[in-house]
């Protein structure tokens, strides 16, 4: 009797696993917030996003040159930043990142620093001068707290410890797997390191120490963000196509969503996209100053006739 409830089981896992590459649902529009402009709730430039173990949201407002912090739902909650080169204090910041304990990290692109705060927007430590080149966009934080920095015109990534201290820097390793500029970044569970390529349109994967693993573009243009969920699919914001595109670990399509304009669903520059501990999606949408929200709405699959019963997400 115990081997065939295993054969069920079984039976059951490789029809889910038999889904056919490409063949994925978009997911369902929730709701947005944010209209132009400089109140709580509103955006000028944003650009980066991310959300914390707890669920709240945190945006890159650039323009107004701060961090703005919501619900789930887009309710305001807190904001910080002001234009300036103090402590707290932005100069177009855009990349954003948490880590375990919920720390958020921030690159003050003109200011050429990286700065930390308690996910209450408490100041605690800052690192980074002006270097060759001026302008620092992507960050991440991996499972370890290693910090990574995408130095842009100095053409590296480079790594820090939480607390700032340099550990090692990487660039391309061959001319055939040069990035340009980068404006995202993001680390998986396994450390592996993804970049966006928005001069050569196109996602590179390397490990975290820099080795090169493979690259893919799939009609990919000026993409600005990328995100990775925790069964390692790829999100990516295909800016100058105005839409989400999702690929397997290793560059094979999945589904895509987003069309130009301003309705429900529709992008106009999407700059940066993060997921959530339930799987929705959140989206930077530029040039509509606004943050978009989707997700899978459960399914509960019937009773099939080995009596297997699934409950899934579509």
């Amino acid at each position: 009797m115990k081997w065939q409830v295993l054969f069920l089981v079984t039976v059951c896992l490789l029809v889910v696993a038999a889904e056919p590459v490409g063949a994925e649902e978009p997911p369902d529009y929730i709701l947005q917030w944010g209209t132009p402009g400089s109140g709580n709730g509103q955006f000028h430039n944003p650009r980066g996003i991310v959300i914390n173990s707890c669920g709240y949201v945190f945006v890159v407002d650039t323009d107004n040159h701060r961090i703005q912090k919501f619900t789930d739902e887009g309710v305001f909650i807190t904001a910080w930043g002001t234009p300036g080169t103090d402590y707290g204090q932005f100069d177009h910041p855009y990349g954003i990142a948490v880590d375990i304990s919920d720390n958020i990290y921030v690159t003050d692109n003109h200011n050429h620093r990286v700065q930390k705060f308690t996910s209450e927007g408490v100041f605690i430590t800052t690192w980074g001068i002006p270097g060759s080149g001026d302008s620092i966009f992507g960050i991440a934080v991996d499972a370890m707290g290693i910090v990574y920095v995408d130095d842009i015109y100095n053409n590296l990534i480079q790594r820090f410890t939480s607390d700032g201290i340099f550990i090692n820097a990487w660039g391309p390793s061959s001319s055939e797997t040069r990035w340009g500029i980068c404006r995202g970044i993001a680390v998986d569970a396994s450390s592996n390191v993804y970049l966006v390529s928005q001069t050569y349109h196109r996602v590179l994967k390397y490990t975290s120490d820099g080795l090169f693993l493979t690259l893919w573009g799939n009609q990919l243009s000026n993409p600005y963000g990328v995100t990775v969920d925790v069964l390692g699919h790829v999100y990516v914001a295909d800016t100058y196509n105005h839409r989400i595109q999702k690929f397997t670990n290793d560059g094979l399509f999945l589904t895509m969503w987003g069309t130009n304009g301003s309705g429900d669903g529709q992008f106009n520059r999407p700059s940066s996209v993060a997921l959530d501990a339930l799987g929705q999606v959140y989206v930077v949408d530029i040039d509509n100053s606004r943050i978009q929200k989707f997700g899978y709405l459960p399914v509960v699959v019937e009773p099939t006739s080995w009596g297997c019963i699934k409950a899934l997400y579509r």
